[in-house]
């Protein structure tokens, strides 16, 4: 964003749970807290997005035309919400030649599959 030119805040970033009702409860606590939204967020999955936006959409903040929310996945469901979300579509199979090198070969290796936390970013 720097090299285009572009300012963010740091209160632009928000960390926010990584399930829909996650995403929604913490964003519904951010806006009853009087949070000054960013123009455009984009978030790193459609389900955070779809939480997001739920929650907006309570608080009468329009979408797109208050704030543009961006999600990643292009899961199905993206093109069927109202309007549509804008959302970037990955390769798994490209991503995961990608990072294979990366990977641990440890066989003790152990998946966390509690909810984490994401961030939003201005976009």
């Amino acid at each position: 964003m720097t090299r285009l030119g572009l300012k963010t805040r740091d209160n632009d970033v928000l960390s926010i749970e990584s399930t829909y009702d996650g995403a929604y409860n913490d964003m519904i606590e951010l806006l009853r807290s009087g949070i000054d939204l960013a123009p455009c967020y984009f978030c790193t999955n459609d389900i955070i997005a779809y939480g997001v936006i739920r929650a907006l959409r309570e608080f009468k903040i329009r979408i797109p035309q208050d704030v543009s929310i961006i999600g990643f996945d292009n899961l199905p469901q993206s093109s069927t919400m109202e309007p549509s979300l804008t959302t970037i579509e990955v390769s798994k199979r490209k991503l995961a030649i990608l990072l294979w090198p990366f990977s641990t070969t440890s066989s003790n290796r152990r998946i966390d599959s509690r909810p984490s936390r994401s961030s939003l970013v201005l976009s």
